[in-house]
């Protein structure tokens, strides 16, 4: 396959909820993408409901000349009212769950032949409430369970830093650090997620991007307003100089895949047709607004 920019450029499945992985996937390869970025938990249901198989997406991958990655799961689809994971809570049923969902996420990326999977790490069970040491030895531990499975795997696992938050205690370069740290896995590094670090200021992408280098194993990009964290890149508020800014040190420091997760989800209709405009939209961006993946 021969890359189309600095990058590997990939969309994330869920930009794309209303399709198959599959049909995204051809989507995806016509409109100039090299890669998806398939979230574990659109596979999951898709593969319940028989829409789609991991022979199926295999296929599609090499029909389109496209590569991909996988997102481990951010909520739980089985329950009533989508609980959000959560690898590190303190009420046991849940984290030994969120730990298993994790898991099935590695072993959907092994099937698919895909080599790096993204994390959300744990958070506390309330906004109000400290993360003291216990939060973070159970977050370690189950860290430290998933990089040992991604180890056995031969799969990287990429831990990504959150975005300025309640609950959220892995928001910045010093905690990442102490994860890797006390993890000590070959196997594990860091996803920044670039919109993620404008939530802590303008600034704060290069800042994260420098002080994380040789860590970073997978990226994600997409537009930001103070509405939505996530948005498609035309719709942000950030203007498209700052975004090339960080987008000029991440090319310096890592040379991997980078997701654009900018979607429409309670801006527009989610539609197949909105959809496709808006993954088309996030391309036509990139081509001439960001010359430093060009």
């Amino acid at each position: 396959m021969s890359q189309k920019f600095r990058l590997k450029l990939a969309a994330a499945s869920h930009v794309m909820n209303k399709y198959s992985i599959h049909d995204a996937i051809a989507v995806l390869g016509r409109t100039g993408y090299d890669a998806i970025e398939i979230w574990s938990s659109d596979l999951e249901k898709q593969l319940a409901a028989d829409e789609t198989s991991l022979e199926t997406i295999k296929n599609a991958l090499i029909e389109n000349k496209m590569t991909g990655t996988l997102h481990g799961p951010i909520a739980d689809h089985e329950s009533p009212g989508r609980t959000r994971l959560n690898i590190c809570s303190k009420i046991k049923k849940l984290r030994n769950k969120s730990i298993r969902k994790n898991l099935l996420a590695l072993n959907f990326a092994r099937k698919l032949g895909l080599k790096v999977v993204t994390v959300h790490p744990g958070h506390t069970d309330d906004a109000d409430e400290e993360a003291g040491r216990e939060y973070w030895e159970l977050q370690i531990d189950a860290l430290g369970i998933l990089a040992q499975r991604a180890e056995k795997l031969n799969m990287c696992l990429g831990i990504e830093i959150m975005e300025n938050r309640g609950k959220e205690f892995i928001t910045d370069p010093s905690s990442m650090r102490k994860v890797l740290k006390e993890i000590s896995s070959k196997h594990a590094g860091v996803t920044v997620d670039i919109t993620h670090a404008f939530t802590h200021g303008l600034d704060k992408p290069v800042e994260f991007i420098e002080s994380l280098k040789g860590h970073i194993v997978h990226a994600h990009f997409s537009g930001y307003s103070e509405i939505k964290t996530h948005v498609p890149l035309h719709m942000s508020d950030i203007r498209s100089e700052h975004l090339d800014n960080a987008l000029r040190t991440l090319v310096r420091h890592h040379a991997g895949w980078l997701t654009i997760e900018g979607h429409l989800v309670g801006i527009m209709d989610d539609t197949r047709e909105n959809e496709t405009m808006i993954v088309a939209m996030n391309m036509e961006y990139i081509l001439e607004k960001l010359p430093s993946l060009q």
